[in-house]
């Protein structure tokens, strides 16, 4: 959505429109999207775990965080799906628990996915999507 404003007037019309299906979706469909949102995050929760703890048993190299950061950004953003307070304090709890893995294998570095998305994802919010593996020349 951050990237709208630059997009032509017929794209934007578009997303939009897309947008406004997407909240009447919601709507009718609360109950069984936050379900579906729950278990997709935890799938990908469970993704980003086995990236790390591969990591940590040497089976996986850490050069390839710009492939597994995704499932964690998916399980980030599907929090918004969730309206169950006790199912999203404990989703956010197990996602901050699994990054505290993170500085075994990396430190802060550029952004790791497209640059067009810098702007949707500040580092603030998303700091395990500006990371380079320990000892890597900065890009």
């Amino acid at each position: 959505r951050a990237a709208a404003p630059s997009l032509p007037a017929s794209q934007a019309a578009e997303l939009q429109r897309l947008t406004l299906r997407l909240e009447a979706l919601r709507a009718k469909w609360a109950a069984a999207m936050e379900a579906k949102a729950l278990q997709e995050a935890r799938t990908r929760l469970n993704l980003w775990r086995a990236f790390l703890q591969d990591l940590d048993e040497r089976r996986e190299e850490p050069g390839r965080i710009r492939q597994e950061v995704r499932n964690r950004l998916i399980a980030a953003r599907l929090r918004e799906f969730i309206q169950d307070g006790d199912h999203l304090v404990r989703l956010q709890q197990q996602l901050q628990a699994a990054d505290q893995g993170l500085s075994a294998h990396f430190v802060p570095g550029p952004f790791l996915l497209e640059p067009a998305l810098k702007a949707v994802y500040p580092r603030q919010e998303y700091p395990f999507l500006y990371l380079q593996p320990k000892g890597a020349n900065p890009e």
